[in-house]
């Protein structure tokens, strides 16, 4: 590793991981390319993790581990950010890894390409399966793209692309946004943060490896849904339209992309909002409660129900049977739906 600045920041934000944080840093000290260092914060574990970044500290000169009280996810990796001093920043959650040929690979891109943000793929591990992320946006060579319009379409329009795991960043280039305003989100502050590669970064190569390996955990399929999460849903989709409108992020195609990128929000809050809400295991009477707190959240009113018509050509049938149903303000026949799914899912389970 280089005394003054390594080539790349591995950042590893830590909480509550003993059982997989080992290997998780291992990936990392098995990687062929040396030149980096290694970044771990302990937000406020429970468990040993901090005792295990201590460990790791304290036998390699070039990882430095941090203890801070609990914050969530996004304000420990601002923090790495904060720490870091190598000209790329790669992101890598704790329960992870990497495949040993990562950093090598992204060394030879970058001396190649020169560019600002290098994004490769994701090898999902679930119960046993490995499943490749894909999407209509993949590549088979790699691609080296300058046009952001074409970048902003990439990342906002196909969600597998939000994952700041996915990507190496010339490190200079961000961490200067406030994020104060949205510290507190949980679930999409991966999409926040990637507003400011797209806006800052103007270089990108997407390349078809699938150098990060995501551990699913289980126990997250089936965990309950926090019954707040429309409303941090929405204010990460709002925080994404203000984006593409205040920085006219896709060109001359600007009206027309904004519509797409409304029509998208309303496929994926017609099922990951609108029927998750249907099928909580709670009260007809509170789930009513909701349904009407969404439909006069500022968010659905003045962006996705905003009296313009909804082309359902490209929507699942359930998908668009949902959102209309919604519209309508049919929430017993929701909940019925609802209900019916809840139970099916404990006959199969």
């Amino acid at each position: 590793m280089s005394k003054v600045s390594p080539r790349f920041s591995v950042l590893i934000p830590v909480y509550n991981v003993e059982k997989y944080l080992s290997s998780c840093i291992d990936s990392v000290l098995n990687q062929s390319f040396k030149d980096y260092e290694i970044l771990l914060a302990d937000d406020g574990s429970k468990d040993s993790s901090f005792e295990i970044c201590q460990k790791y500290a304290q036998k390699f000169e070039n990882i430095r581990a941090f203890s801070k009280a609990n914050e969530g996810p996004f304000k420990t990796r601002l923090f790495l950010l904060s720490k870091a001093k190598g000209e790329f920043v790669v992101f890598l959650d704790s329960d992870d890894w990497l495949d040993e040929s990562t950093l090598s690979c992204l060394d030879e891109i970058i001396k190649e390409e020169k560019p600002d943000c290098v994004v490769y793929n994701i090898l999902e591990h679930q119960g046993g399966r490995e499943i490749l992320w894909t999407s209509p946006a993949d590549v088979d060579v790699k691609t080296v793209i300058e046009d952001k319009a074409e970048i902003a379409r990439i990342i906002l329009f196909n969600e597998s692309y939000n994952s700041m795991c996915r990507k190496a960043v010339r490190r200079e280039i961000i961490g200067e946004e406030n994020f104060t305003e949205y510290l507190y989100i949980k679930h999409g502050e991966d999409l926040i943060q990637s507003l400011e590669v797209l806006k800052s970064c103007n270089k990108f190569v997407f390349i078809p490896d699938a150098f990060y390996h995501y551990r699913r955990n289980p126990a997250s399929l089936t965990s309950s849904i926090d019954r707040t999460n429309f409303k941090i849903d929405f204010n990460v989709e709002k925080a994404v339209m203000d984006f593409a409108i205040r920085e006219k992020i896709f060109g001359e195609n600007q009206i027309r992309d904004l519509d797409a990128l409304r029509i998208m929000d309303i496929r994926i809050a017609s099922y990951s909002t609108i029927f998750q809400i249907a099928k909580l295991n709670t009260s007809s009477v509170e789930r009513i409660k909701l349904f009407e707190e969404l439909a006069e959240n500022d968010f659905f009113k003045n962006y996705l129900n905003n009296g313009k018509p909804v082309d359902y050509s490209g929507f699942e049938k359930e998908k668009a049977l949902y959102y209309k149903l919604f519209v309508q303000k049919r929430y017993k026949t929701l909940i019925l739906l609802g209900n019916i799914a809840r139970l099916k899912h404990l006959i199969k389970h």
